[in-house]
C-alpha cells in the first residue's frame, strides 16, 4: 500500500482528489462515487499516513477481489 500511494503521489501530484480518482481507477477500473471520493479525501486527510491507510482499505474491498 506504501508502494501504490507513492504511485499516485507521482502520478495525480498532491491534490487528494487527484490520487482518489486515480486509486480507484488502478484499483477498480472505474471512477469513485461523490460519497466514496468524499469520504476518501476525509479519510486521507485526517492522517498523516492517511493515503498508504487509505490503499491498504482500496485492497480490501471485495470489489477488489476477483475469480478467475
Amino acid at each position: 500500500s506504501k508502494i501504490f500511494a507513492d504511485r499516485l503521489r507521482r502520478e495525480a501530484g498532491a491534490d487528494v482528489a487527484k490520487q482518489v480518482d486515480r486509486a480507484y481507477k488502478l484499483a477498480l477500473g472505474r471512477t469513485p462515487h461523490q460519497f466514496e471520493r468524499t469520504k476518501a479525501i476525509e479519510y486521507i486527510e485526517s492522517s498523516k499516513q492517511g493515503l498508504a491507510e487509505f490503499c491498504q482499505a482500496l485492497f480490501n474491498l471485495n470489489e477488489f477481489v476477483y475469480r478467475q
